[in-house]
C-alpha cells in the first residue's frame, strides 16, 4: 500500500506543478508560428486541408499532389493511407476553428506535448505512490529540448507519446484495481493505432507479456479488453494491408544488418538526447550505494521510488524499439517519441534514488541533464525570428508570381504548396513532371535530399529551355531543410552560411 502523503508535501507538489505550467505555456507555446513548416509538417497541414473539402484524407487536392513516397502513400482514388487519419482530422478542426496559419497547424500537437507532461506527473504517481518521483520526472520532460522539438511539429508525434502513456496509465488502473481502466486502456490504445498503427502493436505486447509475468489474476480482462481493441481496429488494418509501404522498403524490410544499423542509429540517439549513458552508469553507482547503506527502496516519506508497475514501460521501449529497427526506413529520432516520456521516467527514478543516497547526488546528476540541453539556444528561438531558405522563396513567390503560374521545384514543395496555393511540380511526389517543362519558376536546390528530387533536377537541367529563363539570386544561404525535428540538425537561429539561394523565372514572351 502506499503511504498517503501530508498536506504539506501535497501543497508543495500542486506548487511545483503550477510552476511547471506556467513554464509549459512559454516552453511550447512561445514563437510557434515563427518558423515555417518545413516539408513533412506542411504534407500533414495539407492533407488536413483535404479533410475539410472532401471529408477524409486525400494525397491531392485536385491541383498538387502531397506524397514524398513517389506516389506510394495513395489508396484508390488517391486516399491517403500511408498513415492513420486522427491527427489529420484534429488539425482539420483546429483549421476550422481558429483558420489556417503556421501557429494554427502546430497549436493542437503542442498542446498534447503539454497534455502528455501532466498525463506522466499522473501516472507516475499512480504508479509508484511517491511524489517526488513523479516531480522529478515531469521536470526532466520539461526541460528536454529534442521531446519539445517533435511537440512543436505539425506531425503525429506528440499525439502518439499521449495516448501510449494514456494506454499504460489504463493499464495501470487495470492491475492495480482501480476504477474505468478498461476504458483508459482501450482509449488510449485505439487512439494509439489511429495516429500511428505502430506503437499499438508494441504496446499490446508489452502489456501481454507484463499482465503474464506479474498479473495473471487479470489476464481475462486484459484479453477482453484487447479483443475490444483489435475488434474496433480489425477493418482498418484490412484496409491499411494494401498499402504500398512494402513497395517502397521491400528491401529493407526485416534486413538483419539494417536491423543491427537501426539499433545503433537509435541507441546512439537515445544516448545523445534522451538517456545518456554516463547518466545510467550513475543509476547504477546510486543503485549500489542503496545497497551499502541499506536503504530499503521506500524514500523516508514512505513513498515507493521502485515498483513492479514500472516493468510496463520498460518492456513497452524494448518491443517498439524492436518493431523500429525491423520495420523503419532509416533510424530518425522522431520515431522515438513515444518513447521519450517514458526516458524522462527512468530519470526520474533515478533522481528519486539519487535523493535517498543525498540531495546533494540529485543536485549534480540534474546538473549533467541540464547541461546536456541546448537550453539557450532555444530560448534564443523562443524570442528571436527566423528566417529559412524556404520562408524567402514563399515571400518572393507570394510578392511576385500571378495565381496561374506553375513552379518546378526540386524540395521543399510541400510547404510552398501551403503558402502560395500555387502549381508546384516536383519534390518527391513521383508525379509527371511534363507541367514542368514550361513552368513559370524554377527552383533548384542546392542540396539532395534523395534519388527522388535528384529525379527532378535532372529532368528540369535536361529540359529547360535556360535561355528564356533569369537567375535571381534570393537572400540568405539555402540549407537542405527549413528546420527539422531532429535536435542533430534543428537550427535555433536564422542560417548565415551555406551556398546562395537561387530561382529562375521564366522571361515574358515578346
Amino acid at each position: 500500500m502506499h503511504a498517503t502523503p501530508s498536506p504539506t508535501s501535497r501543497l508543495r507538489e500542486r506548487f511545483v506543478l503550477t510552476l511547471v505550467f506556467l513554464a509549459a505555456c512559454w516552453l511550447y507555446l512561445g514563437n510557434l508560428g515563427n518558423i515555417l513548416l518545413w516539408q513533412d509538417e506542411a504534407q500533414t497541414a495539407l492533407i488536413a486541408k483535404t479533410v475539410l473539402a472532401r471529408g477524409i484524407p486525400y494525397g491531392t487536392d485536385g491541383v498538387n499532389f502531397f506524397s514524398q513516397e513517389r506516389g506510394a502513400e495513395y489508396g484508390e482514388n488517391f486516399v491517403y493511407k500511408w498513415q492513420t487519419w486522427l491527427p489529420f482530422y484534429v488539425l482539420a478542426l483546429f483549421f476550422q476553428l481558429f483558420g489556417e496559419s503556421t501557429f494554427v497547424a502546430r497549436l493542437p500537437f503542442a498542446l498534447f506535448g503539454m497534455a502528455t507532461l501532466f498525463l506522466l506527473h499522473r501516472y507516475v504517481r499512480e504508479a509508484t505512490g511517491d511524489g517526488k518521483t513523479a516531480m522529478f520526472t515531469t521536470l526532466v520532460l520539461c526541460v528536454s529540448i529534442p521531446w519539445l522539438l517533435l511537440a512543436r511539429q505539425c506531425r503525429y508525434y506528440s499525439m502518439t507519446a499521449f495516448f501510449a502513456l494514456l494506454a499504460l496509465y489504463g493499464f495501470l488502473r487495470i492491475v492495480t484495481g482501480r476504477r474505468w481502466g478498461e476504458t483508459i486502456f482501450a482509449t488510449g490504445a485505439v487512439a494509439l493505432f489511429h495516429c500511428h498503427y505502430l506503437y499499438v502493436a508494441s504496446l499490446l505486447a508489452a502489456v501481454g507479456l507484463q499482465t503474464l509475468l506479474l498479473h495473471r489474476d487479470r489476464l481475462l480482462r486484459m484479453l477482453l479488453v484487447t479483443g475490444v481493441v483489435i475488434g474496433i481496429n480489425a477493418p482498418w488494418l484490412i484496409w491499411l494491408s494494401g498499402m504500398k509501404y512494402g513497395q517502397a522498403y521491400s528491401a529493407s524490410f526485416l534486413d538483419p544488418q539494417l536491423f543491427l544499423w537501426r539499433l545503433t542509429g537509435f541507441a546512439r540517439d537515445s544516448a545523445a538526447h534522451a538517456l545518456p549513458l554516463p547518466f545510467l552508469g550513475a543509476a547504477l553507482a546510486v543503485g549500489i550505494g542503496l545497497v551499502f547503506r541499506c536503504r530499503p527502496p521506500r524514500g523516508r516519506d514512505g513513498g515507493c521510488t521502485l515498483s513492479p508497475h514500472l516493468l510496463t514501460p520498460l518492456l513497452f521501449i524494448v518491443f517498439t524499439l524492436v518493431a523500429l529497427c525491423a520495420s523503419a526506413p532509416a533510424p530518425f529520432f522522431r520515431y522515438l517519441s513515444p518513447l521519450l516520456p517514458l526516458y524522462a521516467l527512468i530519470a526520474g527514478v533515478v533522481l528519486r534514488l539519487a535523493w535517498q543516497l543525498h540531495p546533494l547526488v540529485t543536485g549534480a546528476l540534474a546538473l549533467y541533464l541540464l547541461s546536456r540541453q541546448p537550453l539557450l539556444p532555444y530560448f534564443h528561438e523562443l524570442t528571436h525570428d527566423y528566417t529559412g531558405p524556404v520562408e524567402r522563396i514563399v515571400d518572393h513567390l507570394k510578392a511576385n508570381a500571378s495565381p496561374t503560374d506553375v513552379v518546378a521545384i526540386t524540395y521543399g514543395d510541400m510547404p510552398v504548396k501551403f503558402y502560395t496555393g500555387l502549381r508546384v511540380v516536383g519534390g518527391l511526389t513521383g508525379e509527371d513532371l511534363a507541367p514542368a517543362r514550361n513552368a513559370d519558376w524554377i527552383v533548384i536546390r542546392q542540396h539532395l535530399i534523395s534519388d527522388k528530387d535528384a529525379e527532378v533536377r535532372d529532368f528540369l537541367a535536361r529540359t529547360s529551355d535556360w535561355h528564356n529563363y533569369e537567375r535571381i539570386v534570393l537572400p540568405g544561404p539555402d540549407v537542405p531543410f527549413e528546420n527539422r525535428e531532429s535536435p542533430d540538425e534543428h537550427l535555433f537561429a536564422s542560417p548565415t552560411e551555406g551556398p546562395p539561394l537561387i530561382i529562375f523565372r521564366r522571361r515574358p514572351s515578346t
